[in-house]
């Protein structure tokens, strides 16, 4: 199967491809028409003024590995854990263990996850991107305010009321 597009050099919300300057092309294939995990990944430099290109590491592929592998922990393993530790309540021994393991939980991921977006706009930056354009950013801006609302909520939330009050 082969594959073909069209790219616009400039488009809203993209990075822009330019005529006189290094561009960065990504790209990977797999070995059938299944959806699959890739089997070669490649990214290429290519200048169409000079015509000249070569074949280079992905830029910053490490921080945005990291980047991958900090929003899985945080939103994938910590979060749930976090509700875990609230709705199981009652599997975990009596006192305040459910709520110390609700509250670091969820400590860890929020700090996880400014971690994540402190290296999304930095690298976004680095690459000369524009930021809280697309889909991705807007929504990982949107996470980080709901999140922090909701920690306030969380620290400001007024106590439990003795037992047999109102």
């Amino acid at each position: 199967t082969i594959m073909k597009f069209t790219k616009l050099m400039r488009e809203p919300g993209e990075i822009e491809i330019l005529t006189g300057d290094d561009n960065y092309f990504l790209g990977a294939y797999g070995i059938d028409e299944v959806l699959a995990t890739h089997i070669k990944r490649h990214s290429v430099v290519l200048n169409l003024a000079s015509g000249v290109s070569e074949e280079v590491a992905t830029p910053y592929k490490a921080a945005w590995l990291a980047h991958g592998i900090m929003a899985f922990l945080s939103w994938g393993v910590f979060v749930p854990f976090a509700v875990q530790a609230s709705v199981l309540r009652a599997f975990l021994p009596k006192g305040s263990t459910w709520i110390k393991l609700h509250k670091a939980f969820n400590f860890i991921a929020y700090a996880l996850f400014i971690l994540i977006f402190i290296i999304g706009v930095v690298y976004t930056s680095m690459e000369g991107g524009s930021h809280f354009v697309n889909g991705h950013q807007k929504m990982g801006l949107a996470m980080l305010i709901m999140a922090f609302g909701q920690i306030l909520a969380g620290v400001f939330r007024p106590p439990n009321p003795p037992p047999g009050g109102a």
